[in-house]
């Protein structure tokens, strides 16, 4: 008899885990499918960073998207306009079907480059997918939590664990956090939560949040027309010659310099002279940059 029931409550651990895991898929694609279903929708969010090396950013962002089923890249058109650190106009970043248009609207210029595959999946839309695409590799990462209440909304609650580890003592982990409105179908809000040795020689606290708001569905006003790229705009005048940069030579004598060092202190080329002298430039806020600091500190001859 005990046998019987322990074999019971094994099937019905695995009825409750299958039922568990169908429901946290379907919540997912059933967003995704609503989103997919207009024909355009738009959107308000406002994205906050927070890092070790830069103090919390914020953006105030708007975005469009227009179907086209047509387009083999994105299978959308999309307007994205974002603001922040007191901007009084914003920036603009289009997506007309051939490239991605960058609007600066203090001069009236615009540049082309070919980062909309990039920039779209980074969108929410693009960011929907990549969570399906990484729970039907590995179901186990994406997890149903608990109902919550989310900017005053009732949500459903997903979380993907991109990453969770243990190096050097240290619990290092990666978690999308994705809350879901139960009444709508529509997202609410997406953070990342982190704690990473990525970046730099430490390891680091950090994290994302965005909140999705004011959205419109199928608009009239939204065409191909919308993501053309304004009147009185155009690309960038060609400085003369004689105000490009010119790059030094290999084998150039460097210009004489001063910089100051870590200590606040003054340094010149001058100083230094008859030494292996070696500049990185790099910013602080930038990942890659402070990835550079562990290989720099392993070179005998560096002083950082």
């Amino acid at each position: 008899m005990t046998c019987k029931l322990i074999k019971l409550f094994i099937c019905l651990a695995f009825i409750l885990t299958g039922l568990q895991a169908k429901a946290k898929d379907d919540i997912l694609q059933n967003t995704i499918d609503k989103l997919e279903s207009y024909k355009n929708f738009s959107f308000q969010y406002v994205y906050k960073q927070k890092e070790v090396f830069a103090d919390t950013l914020i953006i105030n962002k708007k975005i469009v998207f227009l179907k086209t089923p047509e387009n083999k890249e994105t299978g959308y058109l999309f307007r994205n306009e974002f603001q922040y650190d007191g901007m009084k106009v914003p920036t603009v970043e289009l997506y007309n079907g051939k490239n991605l248009i960058s609007l600066h609207p203090a001069d009236s210029t615009y540049y082309t480059n070919n980062r909309q595959a990039m920039t779209f999946a980074m969108s929410l839309l693009g960011g929907l997918h990549w969570i399906k695409t990484i729970s039907e590799k590995n179901p186990a990462q994406l997890v149903q939590s608990a109902d919550t209440i989310i900017n005053s909304i009732n949500s459903y609650h997903l979380i993907l664990n991109v990453r969770d580890t243990i190096i050097n003592k240290d619990h290092l982990y990666v978690r999308n956090h994705l809350f879901i409105d139960k009444a709508t179908g529509l997202p609410v809000s997406r953070m990342t939560r982190s704690r990473t040795a990525d970046f730099g020689k430490e390891v680091v606290n950090y994290y994302t949040e965005e909140s999705f708001f004011n959205y419109k569905i199928d608009q009239e006003n939204i065409n191909t027309a919308y993501f053309a790229i304004p009147e009185g705009f155009h690309p960038p005048k060609a400085k003369p010659v004689d105000e490009q940069t010119v790059l030094l030579a290999p084998g150039t004598i460097a210009p004489d310099w001063t910089l100051y060092d870590t200590d606040n202190k003054k340094t010149s080329s001058s100083q230094l002279k008859g030494k292996i002298v070696l500049l990185d430039f790099f910013f602080v806020g930038r990942g890659p940059c402070m990835k550079t600091l562990v290989p720099l500190d392993n070179l005998p001859f560096v002083q950082i």
